[in-house]
């Protein structure tokens, strides 16, 4: 028999997780959706946002302290405030319904808006109504409050992508993230319960419960380790990436690509060539996941 509830520092932590799971998993999918489909990234609109209003001393002292992979460890910092943000937002929410469930049970109110749980079911569940409901004020609070602070307009109205690829990359993460907590936050407190109970009959669950506690830390360790190699273009060498590679990453983004015409050039002696062979450039971009494709008849 399930206990009735559980405390709410238990509710915090338990939303907590699992937000951070779904966290993790929602946030490497808004990445490979910004590389492939042309999805939004707010990683990467967030830390354009920052330094554009990072006075030129303050980003001059970064990047000599920290050298030219400074936007990638601004990335990383803000990818992980971001799967922060979705655990914070699952232990909210978790803790904040269990407390409308509990106060609705004290005061007998069967016609809420929230799922009430009967028998001996736990409040502490999450319904699936409830998870679609987090996703969506996520979804309009980053479309409607976030983007727009950032410059990035209503929906990212301003940005390359248009709004419609903004709406349609979010609203797929929120929805994966929507599953993912789900079945993780109840997943946590089923197990709480068989715990409770467990302890209770006075069965020893100390080998199982630390077995599963270590695969619980071996699956989340594969997932940003996966994570971790995806946004760092799957190689930990960063050697791997020449020159020669990144340019003809670019040279892809320029539709239709540029045919130089130089005339007849006489190379003077002892002076190097007046034309810089590609391979010879010095590449970078400001923009930290993904390039807009650029339409060089307009250019």
């Amino acid at each position: 028999m399930y206990i009735k509830t559980l405390p709410r520092q238990q509710r915090f932590k338990i939303g907590f997780l699992a937000g951070l799971f779904a966290g993790i998993i929602a946030s490497a999918l808004m990445l490979l959706l910004s590389v492939t489909v042309g999805g939004i990234a707010l990683p990467d609109v967030f830390a354009s946002a920052l330094t554009q209003v990072m006075p030129p001393s303050l980003f001059a002292y970064l990047h000599q302290l920290i050298g030219g992979d400074a936007k990638h460890y601004l990335f990383y910092s803000i990818l992980v405030g971001q799967c922060l943000v979705f655990a914070l937002s699952g232990a909210l929410c978790s803790w904040l319904l269990s407390i409308g469930r509990e106060r609705l049970a004290l005061l007998g109110n069967k016609f809420a808006l929230l799922d009430q749980s009967d028998g001996d079911q736990s409040p502490d569940f999450v319904h699936w109504t409830s998870a679609i409901l987090l996703a969506l004020i996520l979804w309009l609070v980053t479309g409607l409050v976030f983007l727009p602070v950032t410059g990035a307009g209503f929906f990212g109205s301003q940005l390359l992508i248009g709004p419609l690829n903004s709406m349609f990359s979010l609203a797929v993460v929120g929805l994966v993230f929507a599953v993912l907590f789900l079945l993780m936050h109840n997943w946590l407190v089923e197990r709480q319960f068989r715990t409770h109970a467990a302890a209770k009959t006075g069965v020893s669950t100390t080998r199982r419960t630390a077995l599963r506690h270590g695969l619980e830390m071996l699956g989340i360790g594969v997932i940003g380790i996966l994570a971790w190699r995806f946004v760092t273009g799957g190689s930990s060498n960063p050697a791997v990436d020449t020159s020669t590679s990144l340019l003809s990453q670019y040279k892809k983004k320029i539709t239709p690509p540029p045919v130089p015409n130089y005339g007849t050039l006489q190379p003077a002696p002892l002076l190097s060539p007046e034309i810089t062979t590609n391979d010879q450039f010095y590449v970078v971009s400001k923009n930290i996941v993904a390039d807009p494709t650029v339409n060089a008849d307009h250019w």
